[in-house]
């Protein structure tokens, strides 16, 4: 990003793309430099900090564990907007606690009148699976299961799809959670709309099962 031109689309993509990653001492340092000092402090000269990459970059350091609970409520007072709210969302999920990670779970899976809107479901699943976190989620992904079906149970549609595909433990790649899955899928008397979309999910786990086999073999 320091490379790029000043103010250009390469000097954002590459900062949004820190922004998606592990993050260590040094690129927390300069990105907490950039969300209190500005561009310029940080060595972005050009850079436009506008309100969407505060949020992005403020979401990386509160995963990187450099930013927490207050910091976002902070943010969301200066954009208290229905943005502002999913950002937020999405920032309170990617705590890197597992409090957070169950704090999140519950607010997905909730109905009734506590039941989330679509948006804020789909906001907050962005903040769940980050990159190295995938330790704080075992427990998620023992419950999935039971999740999802009792959402499906008490409320069908488009939510109970979304949460199922999205709260997929998807990071989980071993053969024991291809095989836990399958069996799943065979089981007929699960509702059949939720068993295709539990293939679909697990398709795509078996083939990145398969992918880190050929890595491995390569490398040996």
């Amino acid at each position: 990003a320091r490379a790029s031109e000043a103010g250009s689309d390469h000097q954002l993509a590459f900062l949004a793309a820190l922004c998606s990653c592990p993050l260590g001492a040094d690129q927390t340092r300069v990105l907490a430099t950039l969300l209190d000092a500005g561009p310029d402090e940080a060595g972005l000269p050009g850079l436009t900090l506008d309100t969407d990459l505060r949020w992005t970059v403020l979401t990386a350091l509160v995963a990187a564990g450099a930013e927490n609970s207050d910091r976002i409520d902070e943010e969301l007072a200066a954009d208290d907007t229905a943005g502002g709210a999913r950002r937020a969302a999405t920032a309170r999920a990617a705590r890197p606690t597992v409090g957070a990670k169950e704090e999140a779970e519950a607010l997905l899976t909730a109905t009734g009148d506590h039941a989330p809107s679509n948006a804020l479901v789909r906001a907050t699943l962005l903040g769940i699976d980050l990159p190295g976190q995938e330790h704080l989620l075992t427990g998620l992904c023992e419950r999935y299961l039971d999740d999802v079906t009792a959402l499906w149970k008490a409320r069908s549609g488009d939510l109970a799809k979304t949460v199922a595909a999205g709260l997929f433990p998807a990071w989980s790649v071993d053969a024991d959670t291809v095989a836990r899955f399958d069996a799943v899928i065979a089981d007929t008397s699960r509702p059949a709309a939720l068993r295709r979309i539990l293939a679909e999910q697990n398709a795509d786990l078996t083939r990145a099962l398969e992918a880190r086999a050929v890595d491995a073999a390569a490398a040996g």
